[in-house]
């Protein structure tokens, strides 16, 4: 049973390394050495709070430990416990890139995807040529990336997006 924060990040880092967590005691040793060697949480604790805008004392506060304490763990002094993590999640913090180096997925904002595709089915019926699906699907990306921050579709921008398109 994993006991500590420590404990839960450095399993889930040995799975992300492709590590066999059986039985082998050497290889789990080899495991714990490479991951002191290689994994500087405080360094990525601190790329989440200046990420986010956030002072040491902001995130302390907001994770339920002291100033002195969040500096310890951006230093790689201490490591965090469960609870820390939890409730700096609440506040942005991507947990989920901290213990595994992946990133967690950002919500999909469903309503605006539709509005988009719908644009880009208008567009192609209107073109005197077929549209490939990399072609809609490349469009999708541009256009969700300028629209998403704003939650809906600029029609001006959106044409001058397809003016462009081949």
């Amino acid at each position: 049973m994993l006991k500590s924060m420590a404990e839960v990040v450095e399993y889930l880092w040995a799975i992300g390394h492709g590590y066999d967590l059986g039985w082998n005691s050497l290889q789990y040793g080899a495991m714990i050495v490479k991951s002191k060697e290689t994994r500087l949480y405080g360094k990525k604790l601190r790329s989440e709070r200046l990420r986010l805008g956030l002072t040491q004392a902001a995130l302390a506060e907001s994770g339920g430990v002291s100033k002195a304490t969040q500096v310890a763990y951006e230093a790689d002094a201490t490591r965090p416990d469960i609870s820390y993590l939890s409730r700096i999640a609440e506040v942005g913090v991507d947990i989920l890139w901290l213990a595994t180096d992946r990133r967690a997925a950002r919500d999909v904002d469903w309503d605006l995807m539709d509005e988009i595709l719908e644009l880009i089915e208008e567009w192609a019926s209107e073109r005197d040529k077929p549209t490939t699906r990399s072609d809609r699907k490349n469009l999708l990306a541009a256009l969700y990336a300028q629209f998403n921050h704003q939650g809906s579709v600029d029609p001006a921008a959106a044409a001058t997006i397809f003016r462009l398109a081949k």
